[in-house]
């Protein structure tokens, strides 16, 4: 279908700054945090929100949970932001972290891990899986079941989230009983018939995704490490149902759809779900309304029987 009303109009809007690509590191970032600012939402309310922190590898790791209505013990979900490994914090992502607690009735634990360049890989990834054994500890002080852990995330978000699910696999835990991924990052090739259809003019360019690896890996032999390049890995054994979603038009497509079909391989259990008529980032914001709460609504009514089994 053609792109949607609303992504025309979030395109329009954008269509004469120049791509993150070009900004350099400080000025992508304010750009970034007054984008948030400019498209901030009255926020969904939840039973309870709490800002913390904790010990991570190269120091604290701010968290945000949101904690829904309702009898505890509730599952838990871990959501890394996306950004491309340098922007984004935890505003970005709060009006989605607040819809995915009240649809999915569970907390929803925020992290803000630390942006390269100046902390690149494995650093987010490492504070990502610290994150995940502090909630199987930590969680039921707050009303959560440490034993239906969640990991989520968008876009390079969602990259950390396939990393930390890979870690957890291999180190034999914390067990996790799924993913959501939105749109991941998986490797940088960026030669997919749908880098090449909409690697310009969709917002996402295949000249920003170049950059943002290239902030991101800290040296030329880390793109063979499956927790930061995903598809690399030879099998996927031992990795969580999965719930997966992609845009139509998002040069990221069709490395989804090659995750997807390494998963299915590999006898993962996952769901799809690639919509129509959108760009990349809808998912997190607000100028795509009707499709968030449609794909919100879709991980709550598929993620509900993972979580309680």
């Amino acid at each position: 279908m053609p792109v949607h009303a609303d992504a025309r109009r979030y395109l329009t809007g954008v269509a004469l700054e120049p791509p993150w690509s070009e900004l350099g590191i400080e000025n992508a970032r304010n750009r970034r945090a007054a984008r948030t600012a400019a498209w901030a939402e009255t926020p969904e309310p939840v039973s309870q929100t709490r800002d913390l922190s904790i010990t991570g590898p190269v120091g604290r790791i701010a968290l945000r949970m949101y904690i829904p209505e309702g009898a505890s013990p509730f599952p838990v979900i871990v959501y890394l932001h996306g950004g491309g490994w340098v922007l984004g914090d935890l505003d970005q992502v709060d009006s989605v972290c607040r819809m995915l607690c009240n649809a999915t009735k569970s907390i929803v634990i925020s992290v803000d891990y630390h942006l390269s360049p100046e902390y690149r890989f494995p650093i987010a990834v490492n504070e990502a899986y610290r994150v995940l054994e502090w909630a199987t500890q930590h969680v039921h002080a707050f009303g959560g079941d440490g034993t239906r852990l969640v990991v989520a995330g968008d876009s390079s978000g969602a990259n950390l989230a396939i990393g930390t699910g890979l870690m957890a696999t291999d180190r034999q835990g914390p067990r996790l009983k799924a993913m959501i991924l939105a749109y991941p990052v998986c490797r940088p090739t960026f030669d997919t018939a749908s880098y090449q259809a909409y690697g310009a003019g969709y917002g996402l360019t295949r000249k920003d995704m170049q950059w943002f690896w290239s902030q991101y890996l800290a040296h030329p032999g880390d793109a063979g490490n499956p927790y930061a390049v995903p598809l690399i890995r030879s099998q996927f054994t031992g990795l969580p149902p999965s719930l997966i979603i992609t845009a139509e038009y998002d040069p990221l497509r069709d490395e989804g759809q090659q995750l997807i079909d390494c998963l299915r391989r590999d006898g993962i259990v996952v769901q799809t779900l690639c919509v129509n008529g959108m760009i990349h980032g809808f998912f997190v914001s607000a100028w795509a309304p009707t499709h968030r709460r449609m794909a919100v609504d879709w991980v709550s009514s598929n993620i509900q029987p993972i979580v309680s089994m």
